[in-house]
């Protein structure tokens, strides 16, 4: 038990190290995505035709976050070595497995860009609606979305409350409010992106180690029965959804059962930070054998 923790820290170690490398990469592809804002896409928006514009834009996301993409192939196969590791020697020695980094990076290309294409296209909504509900003219209505794109709806709104009912109430002059209404906008961005970065990180891990036990499981490695358990992180930033799932086991490729419905696994929200490993009885374990030919 004592050496699965420790390979536990391990990667927790190596997950936090990629983290801030990840979060530049998605924020720069969430950048990109506000270049690709042209004016004509904003007139297409404003004339009623914005789920074309949108898609328009967002097209090129799986190309924008490859890099991220390549960050948590590092994550998926650091994690299957450190799920190896935590095996008997004799068993490691008998174990042929492939490296999951390909299969979880077409997962996580995936997620990610529908993830963002979906958060973008329902924010530019509401973005534009509100524009009209304040009877904004659309050369205004041009400076105001370009900032926002690629922000969660609930942050678009944000900066669109800070902009009209603080920055405009005060009376500020229109070049005043549009600068801080902008800072605050790249604030979210910035936070958006660490948000994601830190949720597929851990996503990454995850699939890493599981996609491993799969393996193992094919060639007899692991017995069908076999279980993995939840891991959290106790401090004090341990929320009351995480907490009761410590020690908590499922099958692998089953699902646990948590506060939220079932999950195959963390994170279990956004900015989740726990982590699986093997149940401690699933170790007791021989190498399959060998045919002879």
């Amino acid at each position: 038990m004592a050496r699965l923790r420790e390979l536990d820290q391990r990667l927790r170690a190596y997950v936090d190290r990629l983290t801030p490398g990840l979060r530049r990469e998605v924020e720069a592809a969430l950048r990109k995505l506000q270049s690709r804002l042209s004016d004509d896409a904003i007139l297409e928006l404003l004339a009623g035709r914005g789920e074309f514009a949108i898609r328009q834009m967002t097209a090129r996301l799986s190309v924008d976050l490859q890099g991220a993409v390549a960050v948590l192939s590092k994550v998926a196969a650091k994690s299957a070595q450190v799920a190896v590791a935590g095996l008997p020697q004799g068993v490691r020695a008998s174990l042929n497995v492939t490296n999951p980094a390909a299969i979880t990076a077409s997962r996580q290309a995936a997620r990610l860009v529908t993830n963002v294409s979906s958060e973008t296209r329902s924010a530019i909504q509401q973005i534009v609606t509100r524009a009209f509900q304040e009877g904004i003219p659309p050369r205004q209505v041009q400076q105001l979305i370009r900032p926002l794109i690629g922000l969660t709806e609930r942050q678009a709104k944000a900066v669109m409350r800070y902009r009209f009912e603080t920055l405009v109430k005060r009376g500020l002059a229109p070049d005043k409010i549009a600068t801080l209404a902008d800072k605050y906008a790249a604030k979210l961005l910035k936070q958006r992106a660490e948000l994601i970065a830190r949720t597929e990180v851990i996503k990454a891990s995850v699939d890493g180690q599981q996609a491993i036990w799969q393996q193992m499981q094919s060639q007899g490695v692991l017995p069908p029965q076999a279980r993995q358990s939840w891991i959290v992180t106790f401090d004090d930033r341990l929320c009351s959804t995480c907490r009761p799932m410590d020690g908590r086991t499922a099958g692998i490729g089953g699902t646990f059962v948590t506060p939220r419905g079932t999950s195959t696994g963390p994170p279990l929200h956004p900015g989740c930070r726990c982590s699986i490993s093997l149940a401690t009885k699933s170790l007791s374990l021989t190498a399959p054998r060998r045919r002879v030919a």
